[in-house]
């Protein structure tokens, strides 16, 4: 459309910088992916990453997949459509109101900002 050519270089210049990283043992950086915080997640309540996308309504399931959906948009680039899709196929309004419903338990019970607090050091951000 400009006439000009998509060079790696250039594309990397247009976009920035759009990965979130973790240090690693290595030293190396690496990043931090809906994936990896369905891992950190699911460890920190006993369940499964297979749950966390699962079509219920339990809130030992539904409670942490709110977080993970959470932690996705905090520390993530990725749209809230991906998101939900990452979760079972849940629509973008559902993410929403997911992150929502988190940010406005941690502003009412501090013991619950505190265990998202907890969970934000486990990527040693």
């Amino acid at each position: 459309m400009l006439g000009i050519s998509l060079t790696l270089d250039l594309f990397k210049e247009l976009c920035g910088s759009c990965d979130t990283t973790l240090p690693t043992a290595s030293g190396k950086k690496a990043a931090i992916t809906i994936s990896s915080i369905k891992e950190v997640v699911a460890a920190a309540h006993g369940i499964s990453v297979e749950s966390l996308t699962a079509n219920t309504r339990v809130r030992s399931v539904s409670e942490p997949r709110k977080i993970a959906m959470y932690f996705c948009r905090q520390l993530t680039k990725e749209s809230l459509l991906n998101i939900g899709f990452q979760f079972g196929g849940r629509n973008y309004a559902t993410v929403i109101a997911s992150i929502k419903a988190v940010e406005r338990e941690m502003r009412r019970n501090p013991d619950y900002a505190q265990s998202i607090e907890k969970i934000r050091q486990s990527f040693s951000l």
